[in-house]
């Protein structure tokens, strides 16, 4: 029989090559004969890798039933497994059934349901940095006095229906949320129109011919001051960014293409400052851009990341930018719409004082507790860039995992977690205020998802959509609600949200991680860090529910 430490060593290199495998498909090219065959290999690796797993599970078992002690933690009791919250209720497709039983005599794991969420401007695309609303709860026993308490937060009751909305050929990029309508931009190089309560696509954008990497919907007011008069006073503008080397213009009302900028440099994301009235662009070659959206003069131009761009954030003057080189970048606006960066991560520390390890940073986010972003590895992290300081919350129960998206609502941060061993993705869910987790949404299938949006609706549901190989929306029901997304699809799914015990105590680092160095080399060994086998916060039908198809799949342009 293998040792414990052999099986650990080809654990290790599986899932270095599955890495390598995932960041192949997720180029913006056609792979080459040699790269096909290599994400060929992938669902045998990952056979090969189930098979390791549950011998080295085996073998550890064999060595304590031999006498070896192990040793109890009594801080966090039997908390490893998910846990599926039962409804004492059936779901329908109407309405929300909830058991009562008091939450509070069924473990940590049940709480109460969710409260209603204070509505935001329609439209709006600004990250507000204000405080955080007040969210008064009805029916306290406290009265008066609960009215000055922001409500708590709990989803792990609340039912999800889940809805497939099918259209795109290949992989969705980027969301937005206007309305009650879902935009979305693909690598297949159009950007499709979605009613959110029908599920039904209204229309097509096409116009860009590679892959539309970025997509935000402007407010109403501005999207008048800068197409002039050809827009409705009821119509939004849609901005999109494409690796075509444009940005484009779009009414939303009419799907016609108002404007067309070309960039000379493929757009990989776009963020709109009210305050400023401008367009930023970062591109691929690691170049910010300043644009005047109403002439599409081009304002400021420089190369600020050694790597390509992976998001931007504007609040106010600041300018928060980061980049596939790992780097995090924070710039100050002028009076003359120049930027001048005032912060760089390089020298980034944990709040123990320990240097960050610098990863390909996947996404960027902006909320009520600051800055957020997300990278291959198991932890959100939360900046604090005047002090040079950076907490984590868990995202995963391993260190071999990614973090492709972030997304910030009123109460809420919806956050994606790739499971590198199966292939799989869900949705974790906290307060943007306190960070408090408080749920995962996963049907045990969806593929990667690398975008998210999320919106409220007036039943006080929310709902998340999420985009990957597989566009889908996740209507959270409220007690006592009724559905109202994707309301004439009859085929809806219905899941029970967990609750995943590591994800609610404080963040591991990700010390095992496969660095950059390490994925250059998938044959010999490494003297680094040990990459040491992690307990997996999956549910054990989730492994064997199969593995995700392959999300490589390229378009031809005709």
């Amino acid at each position: 029989m293998a040792s414990t430490v052999s099986l650990e060593n080809l654990i290790r290199k599986l899932r270095k090559k599955l890495r390598q495998i995932e960041n192949l498909e997720r180029l913006n090219r056609p792979l080459l004969e040699e790269e096909i065959i290599k994400v060929q290999s992938k669902f045998a690796l990952r056979d090969e890798l189930k098979a390791n797993l549950e011998a080295l599970h085996q073998l550890e078992k064999v060595t304590e039933a031999d006498g070896e002690e192990s040793e109890e933690n009594d801080d966090f009791p039997a908390a490893e497994e998910d846990v599926d919250v039962e409804d004492d209720g059936e779901y329908n497709e109407n309405s929300v059934a909830v058991g009562a039983e008091d939450p509070s005599d069924r473990g940590d794991a049940e709480v109460s349901s969710l409260p209603s969420l204070p509505s935001l401007p329609s439209g709006k695309v600004e990250v507000s940095s204000g405080k955080p609303d007040e969210v008064v709860v009805s029916g306290s026993k406290k009265g008066e006095e609960a009215k000055a308490k922001p409500a708590k937060l709990s989803l792990a009751r609340a039912p999800c229906r889940v809805t497939s909305l099918d259209g795109h050929s290949d992989l969705v990029t980027s969301l937005a949320v206007v309305g009650g309508k879902v935009i979305s931009a693909s690598r297949d190089t159009t950007l499709r129109c979605w009613d959110i309560a029908t599920g039904k696509e209204e229309k097509i954008f096409g116009g860009h011919t590679e892959t539309v990497t970025c997509v935000i919907v402007l407010d109403k007011l501005f999207s008048r001051s800068v197409a002039d008069t050809s827009l409705s006073s009821e119509d939004h503008l849609i901005v999109s960014g494409s690796f075509d080397s444009s940005y484009k213009l779009w009414s939303l009302n009419s799907g016609q293409m108002v404007k067309s900028v070309y960039t000379f440099n493929p757009v990989t994301c776009i963020h709109f400052s009210e305050a400023q009235a401008m367009l930023i662009t970062g591109s691929d070659g690691g170049k910010l851009e300043l644009w005047d959206l109403a002439s599409g003069s081009n304002l400021w131009s420089n190369i600020v990341h050694r790597g390509s761009v992976t998001g931007v954030k504007v609040v106010e003057k600041t300018v928060f930018s980061s980049s596939a080189d790992g780097v995090l970048k924070v710039h100050h606006v002028a009076d003359d719409r120049k930027l001048s960066c005032v912060f760089e991560s390089e020298n980034l520390k944990s709040a123990s004082g320990r240097q960050m390890n610098v990863r390909h940073v996947r996404c960027l986010e902006y909320g009520p507790k600051g800055l957020f972003y997300g990278d291959d590895s198991r932890n959100i992290k939360i900046v604090d860039w005047r002090k040079g300081i950076a907490n984590k919350v868990p995202n995963h129960g391993s260190s071999f995992t990614s973090i492709d998206a972030i997304c910030c609502h009123d109460d809420y941060l919806v956050s994606s977690s790739y499971d590198l061993d199966n292939g799989l993705g869900y949705i974790n869910v906290r307060s943007s205020r306190t960070l408090e987790y408080l749920a995962t949404i996963d049907d045990r299938e969806t593929e990667r998802i690398v975008c998210l949006a999320i919106s409220k609706l007036p039943s006080g549901n929310f709902y998340v959509v999420s985009g990957g190989m597989e566009l889908k929306v996740w209507e959270v029901g409220n007690k006592g609600g009724q559905w109202r997304t994707t309301s004439l699809i009859e085929d809806a799914d219905f899941v029970k949200l967990l609750h995943k015990g590591s994800l609610s105590r404080t963040a591991i680092d990700s010390e095992t991680d496969v660095s950059d160095e390490e994925e250059d080399d998938d044959d010999e060994d490494d003297d680094g860090d040990d990459a040491s086998v992690e307990e997996s916060d999956e549910d054990p039908e989730k492994k064997e529910s199969g593995q995700a198809a392959s999300w490589m799949s390229w378009c031809a342009v005709l």
